[in-house]
């Protein structure tokens, strides 16, 4: 376990992913990066803040702990469809 650059604003990149915190810790063991202190997760036009986001780097999965999405209004359109979608599968 490591702390990032302590005493700054953290932020780490990675491909259309940024996030950016008060406090990065990087995990060895379990290949993640867990930030803490206003964690924000901004992917193309969406954004996620809570108090920890924990990016898992061999899977790329992101997991918000108390936290809150934004999405863009044309994303939730697209999502609101997919899940008639599924719906309407599911009753065949």
């Amino acid at each position: 376990v490591a702390d990032l650059r302590p005493d700054h604003v953290q932020r780490f990149l990675r491909g259309a992913r940024a996030v950016t915190c008060e406090r990065a810790t990087f995990e060895d063991a379990q290949n993640r990066i867990v930030c803490s202190g206003n964690a924000v997760l901004r992917d193309g036009g969406s954004e996620a803040r809570g108090t920890k986001i924990v990016y898992e780097l061999a899977t790329d999965e992101v997991q918000l702990v108390d936290g809150v999405v934004t999405l863009p209004g044309e994303q939730i359109e697209a999502r609101r469809k997919a899940l008639d979608e599924r719906r309407k599968e599911a009753k065949r």
